[in-house]
């Protein structure tokens, strides 16, 4: 079994990271493994739009390690973007631990 820094065993910290959140929590190790092993890590530079709502190929979770993602409308279209931007189409924060992009990705809102 693998040990991580986590505390758990047999669990890599992408997988911990997943359980944490109300969407995987109570999934099993062997799923959250299953979904870690796919996972990908990237890093957005702060007011650098993650994804903007429509668009084709946006069909991935996101789950934030760290600092916040401010969610706004623009131009009539909500985005996503790392910041704390004082946006005037502010309408939600997405804070350390929340998900994101969940709803297209689980293939309920395209």
């Amino acid at each position: 079994e693998e040990a991580t820094g986590n505390g758990q065993t047999g669990m890599s910290q992408i997988g911990f990271q997943l359980q944490q959140t109300k969407l995987f929590k109570g999934f099993s190790e062997t799923l959250l493994a299953e979904l870690a092993a796919i996972t990908e890590e990237k890093t957005y530079k702060q007011s650098e739009v993650v994804y903007r709502e429509g668009e084709k190929y946006q069909h991935w979770l996101g789950i934030l390690e760290s600092g916040s993602i401010s969610v706004s409308i623009s131009n009539g279209a909500a985005s996503e973007q790392s910041s704390d931007s004082s946006s005037r189409g502010l309408i939600g924060t997405i804070e350390v631990g929340g998900l994101f992009g969940e709803l297209a990705a689980l293939g309920i809102r395209e």
